[in-house]
């Protein structure tokens, strides 16, 4: 064979593998299509059947064996609607779709899922659990905090908040060292929990990994765990961490303990970081007690801006004796720094109550 029929015949097998790829990729899609608009057209004949029996209106034994008994393909059609409505719908509509998905076994097959080779099918299986707030999954769920995808162990640290078991504190907690969760999911997830997570989070107050600690710390302020003031004004204290610390000035805030605003106003000292003592100022006003007006007022002229000005705003939610203070100091009592936070203080007082603020006084 000559070279010139050599490329002659080489160049007929390139155009007849192209003409046969490109045959395959119509045909793949023309397929892909055909089954598209068959999987919509039975999911569009069964969804009035989902709407039933979610709407909890009627007797849903009839509709619940109906969806039960549905051949392979319908329900496929419609699993991904009935799995959306899951996480829509509460009451008697969503225990009607959770006794379904029991029947069709789906919590079953999805802890079976959390074990296979692809991500995206482990990331849809746990949240699929969680949305069944399947408590048997746990374990598994919380292995799943350990892998290698981020987004699996997104998935995971949602479906474990959704099912909220306190067993999963702990873990929860140690996920976030390195960054494996990001920190808002944890969050979420440890206050479903709730109260049920203190043991936990109390433990974590002295994890070495300080990222842990601090949402420790802030978590027990948004689940309202005052038996953890002692903890929290120990890391106020003493944490080596300012971001811990910072975190717990917030937290004791929200807990309002006497306990609590002697810790804050001790906390506005000097001798705490720029950061505590600003987050501190703010947290007294979130305790709300007048007899934090003196260590407030004090810091109305405090160099540091941010210590100054939450120091004002704090003074706004005190009554009375507050707003009398940043009168005082809009004045200029207490110097010309402490009367530009004074008086933007309460213009933005005025404004909240509907009020139009008033004019500052012209310089003598």
């Amino acid at each position: 064979m000559t070279s010139v029929q050599l490329v002659s015949v080489t160049l007929a097998l390139l155009l007849l593998a192209v003409s046969v790829l490109g045959a395959v990729i119509v045909t793949g899609r023309s397929v892909r299509r055909a089954r598209q608009r068959r999987d919509a057209r039975l999911a569009a004949e069964v969804r009035p059947l989902l709407i039933r029996l979610t709407g909890g209106d009627e007797d849903v034994e009839e509709v619940l064996r109906r969806l039960a008994a549905l051949d392979r393909r319908r329900w496929n059609a419609v699993r991904a609607s009935a799995v959306g409505l899951l996480g829509k719908v509460s009451g008697q509509g969503n225990a009607a779709l959770t006794r379904l998905f029991e029947e069709r076994g789906v919590a079953r097959d999805a802890v079976a899922d959390l074990s296979r080779r692809g991500s995206v099918r482990r990331a849809r299986a746990a949240t699929v659990l969680g949305l069944l707030r399947h408590a048997e999954a746990v374990p598994d769920l919380t292995r799943l905090l350990a892998d290698r995808h981020p987004e699996v162990r997104t998935a995971a640290a949602r479906a474990l908040g959704r099912i909220a078991e306190p067993q999963a504190a702990g873990p929860l907690l140690d996920c976030l060292a390195g960054g494996r969760v990001p920190s808002d999911v944890v969050v979420q997830a440890l206050i479903a929990i709730g109260p049920a997570a203190r043991p936990a989070l109390t433990k974590a107050m002295a994890h070495t990994a300080p990222e842990v600690r601090a949402i420790a710390a802030e978590v027990l302020g948004l689940i309202g765990s005052v038996g953890s003031v002692s903890a929290l004004i120990r890391a106020l204290t003493l944490d080596p961490s300012s971001d811990v610390r910072t975190r717990a000035a917030r937290s004791l805030g929200r807990l309002g303990t006497p306990a609590c605003l002697d810790a804050l106003t001790d906390a506005v000292g000097l001798t705490y970081p720029t950061a505590v003592r600003a987050e501190a100022a703010g947290a007294l006003g979130d305790v709300g007690a007048p007899a934090a007006v003196p260590a407030l007022r004090a810091l109305l002229a405090d160099h540091h801006y941010r210590v100054a000005h939450h120091a004002a705003r704090s003074l706004t939610r005190l009554g009375g004796p507050g707003t009398e203070t940043l009168r005082e100091a809009a004045d200029g009592a207490l110097g010309v720094r402490a009367a530009a936070h004074a008086r933007e203080a309460l213009a933005v007082l005025a404004l909240a109550e509907g009020r139009h603020p008033a004019r500052p006084a012209p310089a003598p």
